[in-house]
């Protein structure tokens, strides 16, 4: 729900524009975001352009709260300023007892909170918006959803990929194309920290079909594993290094932000071929010698 703080058609705004805190802000700023925010998809002028807002509106210390977003405006940033629904009868029965002074606490000090940007946004007659939806959020807590296979998950944002990471002291390096086969994972375990070690994972030339020994695991210039793998394609994604929030594991897991890399890395190349397991050896062993292969090979 957006309310447009302008005009006598809507009370909020006549009712809190008085006594409003005074402030600059950049003239056109505003009006550009005025115009923006309350822009129709079919406008003349083409469809509306987008406008930043959050959904951490306060509930998180040093959030996007209002005191955040009124110094956003200062800057000249285009926000659509966004203060949460304020706590619904509901949310109370569930969070109180009845009687409970936590609740009217809670209510006062929320008002409270609003009051003050409110009256500042009604000065400035731009759009506000209290509601924020999550409706993709029921494809996270319903298990109906969250619980289908990798291929059909609307949560796995990536269908296809690679990728190299440590569990313990246990180095992976998985290769997956949901489309065409579910993936493999091979492993090295034993690897102590506080020490380098040159990893390289290869995939060569792969069928459409998983077949073995497409997929090779090299560790300071030895094969450690082999296994099943697939020709993975064009496939949207980035290239990550430290984390990746669209990962897979060998665990059927996807990456969080706890799972980020505690380390160092160095040289780190990527091919447009396969590698041989000679190639491999020389770049584990002599990295910036002359007859080690180079990424544009």
């Amino acid at each position: 729900m957006i309310a447009r703080s302008i005009g006598p058609g809507l009370a909020l705004a006549g009712l809190l524009a008085a006594g409003a805190l005074a402030a600059e802000y950049p003239e056109r700023t505003i009006r550009e975001i005025c115009e923006e925010a309350t822009r129709s998809n079919q406008d003349k002028a083409g469809r509306p352009l987008p406008l930043a807002a959050h959904w951490n509106a306060g509930g998180v210390a040093d959030g996007f709260d209002a005191t955040y977003q009124l110094g956003l405006l200062t800057k000249g940033r285009h926000i659509l300023p966004w203060f949460g629904w304020p706590p619904t009868d509901r949310w109370l029965e569930q969070t109180w007892k009845p009687g409970d002074p936590r609740r009217q606490k809670h209510i006062d000090s929320t008002l409270a909170a609003y009051e003050t940007p409110i009256r500042e946004l009604a000065r400035l007659k731009l759009p506000i918006s209290f509601l924020s939806t999550q409706w993709e959020s029921t494809l996270t807590y319903n298990k109906a959803f969250f619980g289908l296979p990798p291929d059909q998950n609307p949560n796995v944002l990536s269908v296809a990929g690679i990728n190299v990471y440590l569990d313990g002291e246990t180095l992976y390096g998985g290769a997956w194309h949901l489309k065409a086969w579910p993936g493999t994972w091979l492993k090295s375990d034993g690897l102590l920290g506080d020490s380098w070690h040159h990893v390289a994972i290869v995939l060569r030339d792969a069928p459409a079909k998983a077949e073995p020994g497409h997929l090779l695991l090299f560790v300071d210039g030895k094969q450690a594993q082999s296994g099943d793998a697939a020709c993975i394609g064009a496939h949207p994604g980035d290239i990550c290094i430290g984390w990746a929030g669209t990962t897979l594991y060998h665990d059927g897991k996807t990456g969080e932000r706890t799972d980020a890399f505690a380390g160092r890395l160095d040289d780190v190349l990527i091919f447009t071929r396969a590698l041989s397991e000679a190639e491999v050896k020389t770049l584990a062993t002599h990295a910036a010698g002359p007859d080690a292969p180079r990424p544009s090979q």
